[in-house]
């Protein structure tokens, strides 16, 4: 929970953001590493910034990209896994919680067979956002 005074007009109003305000969405699987991970929630509050978190095959979740705001933001992933998804408002030195994390299980046959013959070789995922589907970025 974030609390914290905001002047709006000359009047000082306090605030206090939930972190069940922001809520994401993601299919529970992938059979090709494309997905869409969409947030639902509070974008008219006084958030300076979103923080979007991600964690593969339960490792310690990274941050992924820090923006203004977004509605959606589409994930290409080349290995196949569990990709764990997190997000908090950021406003000055104040943070919400974090929100309940979204899990995607990716299952690609062809990946798997590219993993094989590639040695296992680690690539990073990709993230992209277009006009369309975020704001913001």
């Amino acid at each position: 929970m974030i609390k914290w005074l905001s002047l709006c007009a000359g009047v000082a109003m306090a605030l206090t953001v939930n972190a069940g305000e922001l809520v994401l969405h993601a299919p529970h699987t992938s059979n090709d590493g494309s997905y869409i991970i969409r947030l639902e929630g509070t974008q008219k509050t006084v958030f300076e910034k979103l923080e979007l978190y991600r964690s593969v095959n339960g490792s310690e979740f990274q941050l992924l990209a820090s923006v203004p705001s977004f509605k959606a933001i589409s994930q290409l992933v080349n290995q196949n896994g569990v990709y764990g998804y997190k997000i908090r408002g950021v406003a000055g030195d104040h943070t919400t919680e974090f929100s309940e994390p979204v899990f995607v299980q990716v299952k690609s046959k062809s990946m798997q067979l590219q993993q094989k013959t590639n040695g296992q070789q680690k690539q990073q995922p990709s993230l992209s956002a277009t006009p369309e589907l975020a704001l913001g970025i």
